[in-house]
């Protein structure tokens, strides 16, 4: 699907990786930068935690990844998954990785993983529709968007992207309106660009 002129479509990456002990997200679009949210949330099921045995080699992968050095990195945490294959954080950050890669396919089946492993992962629900939306899998990107609001409605960029699903590529206008709202609400209306695509959503239900 060609992207409409005067929209810019988002794809959601984390810019830096998520540490043991936090998990910070960034928004990048191809146009611009924009701050991201912390998720928050109560967990379905406690995600294992990064035993000490481990923590040297995911220190040393999540040192390669912000190197810029993501093929290392990428295989530094899949050889953790083979030696830590509970560790639900090890899985988000090669899907984040694979996501920066353009590799949509290897993405969403190491963040399908992660949240099997932790179905409370916001980021990492959220990460997951993106990849199933650049696969052109639109409703099931939709029920992640669905599943990491769900999780934690305060996650801004949940809202952002669901609304971009909307807008762009199910043509649910009203929908792709609410939730821009709701992003607006929860980033102070800072972001002009989606002030922008409320305006034209409310121009194209005032002239139906």
């Amino acid at each position: 699907m060609s992207k409409p002129p005067n929209k810019i479509t988002v794809l959601l990456i984390a810019a830096a990786l998520l540490s043991a002990c936090g998990v910070p997200s960034t928004t990048v679009k191809p146009d611009d930068t924009e701050a991201g949210s912390q998720v928050s949330g109560k967990t379905a099921r406690k995600a294992a935690p990064l035993p000490a045995s481990a923590k040297a080699a995911f220190d040393r992968a999540l040192w390669s990844a912000k190197a810029g050095r993501d093929q290392e990195a990428i295989d530094l945490f899949r050889q953790m998954s083979k030696d830590n294959p509970d560790i639900a954080i090890v899985y988000t950050n090669l899907g984040l990785l694979y996501l920066k890669k353009g590799d949509m396919e290897a993405a969403q089946k190491a963040l399908e993983q992660s949240i099997s492993l932790d179905p409370g992962d916001a980021l990492a629900l959220n990460h997951l529709g993106v990849a199933l939306r650049e696969q052109g899998k639109f409703q099931e990107s939709q029920t992640a968007y669905l599943q990491a609001i769900k999780v934690d409605d305060s996650y801004a960029d949940a809202h952002l992207n669901l609304g971009i699903l909307y807008d762009l590529y199910l043509q649910q206008l009203p929908k792709a309106l609410q939730q821009y709202q709701r992003y607006q609400e929860l980033t102070d209306g800072k972001d002009q660009t989606v002030a922008k695509w409320i305006v034209d959503l409310q121009r194209q239900a005032d002239a139906k």
